[in-house]
């Protein structure tokens, strides 16, 4: 047996133009999004200093250069990095992104916003990586407030006396620099560049995918250095890729960054919104009233600029509780003329997909505190005492109480495949309007289900009073209200 070994040196190289070719490829076909508003790439840019990777025209926006940094053998990036010459003798990546931003603020008139594409990770205690924001990749405002005593102020002047200017020149030009670290591996962004093909009306899957890499790859090793809308079409036509009926892809990043917004029709990120410091850990916001006040209109935002490309597929992905999923799938209702889907463990759930009978029982409390009404949907787990408690802790004004549960009992199990899953949620839908659509008061919905099924319920809303939704506080049992329909 052949002793396992690591890549030959042609074999990263090939790994990395692959890594780039498909980057490029997730940006080239947002040149055919009908609300897209990237007017032009170019690959190898010429004048473009050490970001010329892929650069990007936007109509309203600045250009954005990219420069591409792929590794096979995986080391954490750290902000020292930046400051080391790669070889004996060469500029170091800080001098070279510096002169680049110069040089192209000289040219364009305006300063250009840059940006680090790499798939290395940022090493976990590293001062200045730790300062990059989950949002847009910047280090700026973090690095403009650390003190200039702690770790990261140290490396702020460090950072300056390398480039020879003062730490507000730093952070001016730093404001302009996004670093993207940890964007995941080559099959990961492959997979984003399917759902982009999706969105862009061609086939996804992964022959079609490798056909428009190789495409991309032959333009660009024969010497084409721009695409603009007009060339991609050419490609995608040629390659005969053309679907029946193109996807958007709705990215929400609720508790949890994705390593590819780029692939998405429309996004939210609202990450840096919750308390906590991972995705088990973010429920709350930090500002409550951000669910109504914030939240709701940025997601709404997101759905009309889908509205705006006429397409009426909506695949959702990305790391959400169940109530930002529930108002997902309202927002793109069935009555609207929206059909969605979404990837679950068992495969993908889509609101088109056939219904399997699903057995629901139904429960009536009384709790007689006034007239609103409360659901508890309790598939995944049994969550009608931890209701209960809340609604008497709370003295919310509910008269009764419905309880929805498979008449098997909530488990995880519950529900066997996605077509189970779309008949649970025609079931509640159904059990729903029934208990609540004449209600005039307002509707306090608590919800535990896996995900999809909160989307596919949402999809479905039709006709339902004015409902205030909760998210479990995970620890304890209890609630807290989040969005209102």
């Amino acid at each position: 047996m052949t002793e396992p070994r690591l890549p030959a040196p042609s074999g990263a190289r090939l790994a990395g133009d692959d890594y780039q070719h498909a980057f490029t490829l997730l940006y080239a076909l947002k040149l055919l999004f009908n609300d897209g508003n990237i007017t032009k790439i170019e690959m190898e840019a010429d004048g473009a200093g050490n970001v010329d990777d892929l650069v990007i025209h936007r109509s309203d926006e600045p250009t954005l250069y990219n420069q591409i940094k792929f590794v096979t053998a995986q080391s954490p990036l750290k902000h020292t990095w930046f400051t080391t010459p790669p070889k004996t003798g060469q500029q170091t990546p800080l001098r070279r992104f510096y002169d680049s931003y110069e040089r192209l603020t000289i040219a364009e008139g305006t300063q250009p916003e840059m940006a680090l594409q790499t798939n290395r990770w940022p090493a976990a205690d590293d001062p200045l990586l730790a300062c990059v924001s989950g949002a847009d990749g910047k280090l700026v405002p973090r690095l403009g407030i650390a003190a200039s005593g702690s770790r990261a102020g140290k490396v702020r002047r460090e950072w300056a006396e390398h480039l020879g200017i003062t730490e507000e020149e730093l952070l001016g030009f730093l404001a302009h620099v996004a670093i993207r670290a940890g964007q995941d591996a080559l099959d990961a962004l492959e997979d984003r560049c399917g759902l982009a093909l999706r969105a862009a009306g061609f086939r996804g899957d992964r022959t079609s995918l490798l056909a428009a890499v190789g495409a991309l790859r032959k333009l660009i090793e024969g010497g084409t250095r721009a695409l603009d809308a007009d060339a991609m079409r050419s490609i995608c036509s040629e390659l005969d890729l053309h679907a029946t009926r193109p996807r958007a892809t709705l990215l929400v990043q609720a508790i949890a960054c994705d390593d590819w917004p780029e692939a998405a029709t429309a996004s939210v990120d609202w990450v840096d919104l919750f308390e906590g410091e991972d995705a088990d850990t973010r429920r709350q916001l930090h500002d409550p009233e951000n669910w109504n006040q914030r939240l709701k209109p940025e997601l709404i935002a997101a759905i009309k600029q889908i509205r705006r490309t006429k397409m009426k597929d909506v695949h959702v992905t990305g790391a959400m509780r169940l109530s930002t999923g529930l108002l997902a799938g309202q927002l793109l209702s069935q009555v609207a003329g929206f059909g969605v889907s979404i990837t679950g463990r068992d495969g993908e759930w889509a609101s088109s997909s056939p219904k399997q009978d699903f057995d629901l029982q139904r429960e009536i409390i009384d709790v007689g505190a006034a007239d609103d009404i409360a659901v508890a949907i309790s598939i995944s787990q049994t969550i009608k005492d931890d209701v209960l408690a809340y609604i008497k802790h709370e003295q919310l004004p509910i008269g009764r109480l419905h309880v929805y549960a498979p008449v098997t009992g909530a488990s995880r199990e519950a529900i066997s495949t996605p077509e189970h899953g779309a008949g649970a949620a025609a079931a509640i839908s159904a059990a729903l309007r029934e208990d609540t659509g004449r209600h005039r008061g307002l509707l306090h919905l608590f919800i535990a289900s896996p995900l999809p099924l909160a989307l596919l319920v949402g999809n479905l809303w039709n006709r339902m009073p004015k409902t205030q939704l909760y998210e479990d506080s995970g620890a304890g049992g209890s609630y807290f209200p989040s969005f209102t329909t």
